[in-house]
């Protein structure tokens, strides 16, 4: 028996009725058994399209993923000798902020950044960046402000509370200090994921010390 699509055998299904059941029991043929195979038919059919549909889903999330992780921005080359810099950095996960931290510094100084225009503190974690950022902006007053930090999942909520805290608190320093803040805080789903961001190929560091010049560049060309 041929079976079109789910929705057809389905139909067909729903077709079936108590009459011809009862007279599949008393003795013409059994009808009963015939629809229950093309019920289960049509069940198999239509679990396959649904795992089909959910793997196809899943290959797209994971792709997205990917190119998200991937598809920074190319900045143009801009000098970063009239900029002054502040950047605060949080001491947990200090193997991959320290990374962040030295990637960033490197492609400041390579940009032109002079030493006495980079000023650099250290803070316990994450969750005390907007706070610093805040004090270097009110007694710096640099161009830009960098935020670095490294936010890992553990047994509970508490990472993504602290990451969102952190996220909203340096958009209102931005705001109310009309600085730039380029936020720096990787947050990831475990280590491994970290170390991609940090320590691997995908070179976090570098993108926020060029999108911090970026920035600084554009805030140069609005003041005059």
């Amino acid at each position: 028996m041929r079976i079109g699509s789910p929705s057809e055998g389905l139909l067909r299904l729903k077709a079936f009725s108590w009459r011809s059941c009862a007279n599949g029991w008393a003795g013409e043929g059994d009808p009963f058994r015939r629809q229950w195979g093309l019920f289960q038919q049509v069940f198999l059919v239509a679990e396959k399209a649904k795992l089909d549909a959910l793997k196809h889903s899943a290959v797209q999330v994971v792709t997205q993923r990917q190119a998200m992780s991937q598809s920074a921005p190319q900045s143009a080359e801009i000098s970063g000798a009239p900029f002054k810099v502040g950047i605060a950095a949080a001491r947990y996960n200090e193997q991959f902020v320290g990374a962040l931290l030295r990637q960033a510094v490197d492609v400041l100084r390579k940009a032109g950044v002079k030493e006495r225009n980079l000023t650099v503190v250290r803070v316990p974690g994450s969750n005390e960046l907007p706070a610093a950022i805040q004090l270097l902006a009110e007694r710096r007053r640099p161009d830009v402000l960098l935020a670095l930090g490294v936010i890992i999942r553990g047994d509970t909520i508490h990472y993504e509370l602290i990451a969102e805290a952190v996220t909203h608190a340096l958009q209102r320093v931005a705001l109310d200090a009309r600085r730039p803040v380029i936020n720096g805080v990787v947050v990831a789903e475990n280590e491994a994921q970290a170390a991609d961001r940090c320590l691997g190929k995908i070179d976090r560091g570098a993108e926020f010390a060029r999108a911090a010049l970026a920035m600084a560049a554009l805030g140069r060309v609005l003041s005059k």
